[in-house]
């Protein structure tokens, strides 16, 4: 797939994104992996080509399709470590919606270089804690609230932390 960039800013935007697709690769977490970067012709803007993820599909359309709770248990379950990942990393995605996760199988590829950033210093797992709160409040409520602990659970597990972190989450939410 290509993200075509247009406008005075597109060399700006077409370089953080290939710059959160870097820093996706550097981390080990999986991306489509870029075949192209440059300018569109004559100079009109920017252009990222992505190989094609096979036989693979967003999270949201996973998500919509599922209506059985077990699996959208284990799918929220696959997301939530995914997230957990990204920030034991030291990255951070701004713009966490499902859509931005491409699975295929069991694997789950990252999308959206754009919206990826390092995670502050200082206030790392307060900033960590809020991207969470933000991935937990896609999904449907009456399933956060059943699964709600243990999602906590499985994310501090990933982070190596001894307890969950539901004290702190729920100041944030």
């Amino acid at each position: 797939y290509a993200k075509l960039f247009i406008g005075n800013r597109a060399k700006r935007y077409a370089l953080r994104d290939l710059h959160g697709v870097q820093a996706l690769k550097q981390a080990g977490i999986m991306t489509p992996d870029l075949l192209y970067s440059g300018q569109i012709v004559e100079g009109q803007g920017e252009v990222l080509i992505f190989a094609t993820v096979a036989d693979s599909v967003n999270a949201e359309q996973a998500w919509d399709s599922l209506f059985d709770q077990g699996k959208r248990r284990l799918l929220a379950q696959s997301l939530v470590r995914e997230v957990a990942h990204h920030h034991q990393a030291g990255l951070i995605q701004h713009d966490l919606y499902f859509k931005n996760f491409l699975l295929q199988g069991e694997k789950i590829y990252t999308l959206d270089g754009d919206s990826i950033r390092p995670m502050p210093r200082l206030l790392g797992r307060k900033a960590a804690l809020k991207n969470l709160a933000i991935l937990l409040s896609k999904f449907d409520v009456s399933d956060e609230t059943i699964w709600f602990e243990e999602l906590l659970a499985l994310y501090a597990q990933v982070r190596g932390w001894q307890t969950a972190p539901v004290n702190n989450i729920m100041h944030i939410l």
